[in-house]
């Protein structure tokens, strides 16, 4: 069996893509189309380009509706139906917040995004409504790629956006499944693990979390840890870059040790710690330390995750009453985990 891998830099991650098959030629051929479209993805979906759909929305929707990718629009109506389903906790508009001031409670909701399916077009209701795609691009950017390979003919693909989101079909080069460790996000102990066949998983876990993390005593066992790790009796293990790496990269056995790509960006070597905002209250999410999500779409995935941070245990009946064969994990700042 073949296993090809391939990685990008995108949406101020790292993707990767591991293909399992018969013919190398062909995985490498369609893992590039799939890198492609992901590198695509985030020139749509990016808020820091003012060219881009989101940049050229946060600057001019407020005065005049923005004709946008179809790929941008349909991320755009998941978006708002995530709204809807998790009563406001997840909400694309919350780096409004960041703005500071008196009319910020006030703009925020992406409810007050107007889509218009027939003219492709997105305006605001409201100046000042600022996207931030960042709690779920990652995961539309993985469904995406990973119906170009299935579309291509690929049966065996395990691919992930920056180790906190994940989705994999198929079975590792082995004919196993793939079996993936969710991690203790100060411990770094094993909570659960979880088989992915044709779902997504999302790991979301809290800035008191990584501040903690970061202020316990340097080691390289502690700090060198993704949201969650290849489980240990699969196909993959854990490869820990250099002593002064942040972060540790799964890869299959199979991959050549010295990839120079995997460590020698610096912004590969410094997890992003953004806080996860509370879009009721406008503060840093402290409650949680960790919520996991598991579901067929991975978009979905990712926004439940953020949403399970927000809301807490109560937010587990809202989940399964959407989802009712989907699966979450959380645990809360004093320890108890909740599934």
């Amino acid at each position: 069996m073949a296993i090809v891998h391939l990685a990008c830099y995108a949406m101020r991650t790292r993707f990767e893509l591991f293909l399992v098959g018969d013919d190398e030629r062909f995985l490498r051929a369609a893992g590039e189309e799939a890198i492609n479209e992901i590198c695509s993805l985030e020139k749509l979906l990016t808020r820091f380009r003012s060219d881009s759909d989101i940049g050229r929305i946060n600057l001019l929707a407020a005065h005049q509706p923005i004709r946008v990718d179809a790929r941008t629009f349909q991320l755009l109506q998941r978006a708002k139906q995530l709204f809807r389903e998790t009563k406001g906790a997840f909400d694309i508009t919350v780096g409004t917040w960041w703005r500071q001031n008196s009319e910020s409670k006030r703009l925020i909701g992406v409810d007050k995004l107007l889509l218009n399916e027939a003219t492709m077009t997105v305006q605001s209701a409201m100046e000042g409504l600022q996207l931030d795609l960042g709690g779920i691009g990652k995961g539309y950017a993985l469904e995406i790629a990973a119906k170009i390979l299935r579309d291509a003919g690929v049966e065996n693909a395990f691919l992930h956006g920056g180790t906190s989101s994940v989705f994999a079909f198929g079975c590792d080069q082995n004919g196993n499944p793939w079996r993936v460790a969710i991690a203790h996000p100060i411990s770094n102990e094993t909570l659960t693990t979880v088989t992915l066949d044709n779902l997504g998983l999302s790991v979301s876990i809290s800035h008191s979390a990584l501040c903690t993390l970061h202020s316990a005593p340097f080691s390289n066992s502690a700090l060198c840890t993704p949201h969650f790790l290849p489980f240990s009796d699969s196909a993959f293990r854990t490869l820990h870059s250099a002593p002064s790496s942040d972060f540790a990269l799964c890869i299959p056995h199979s991959a050549p040790l010295s990839d120079s790509s995997l460590t020698s960006d610096p912004a590969l070597r410094t997890p992003h710690s953004a806080p996860t905002i509370n879009p009721f209250t406008g503060e840093p999410v402290t409650h949680n330390l960790l919520a996991a999500v598991l579901l067929p779409s991975p978009t979905d995935a990712e926004g439940w995750s953020t949403a399970l941070l927000v809301l807490g245990k109560e937010g587990l009946k809202t989940f399964q009453q959407h989802h009712t064969n989907g699966w979450a994990v959380l645990m809360d700042r004093e320890g108890q985990i909740w599934q």
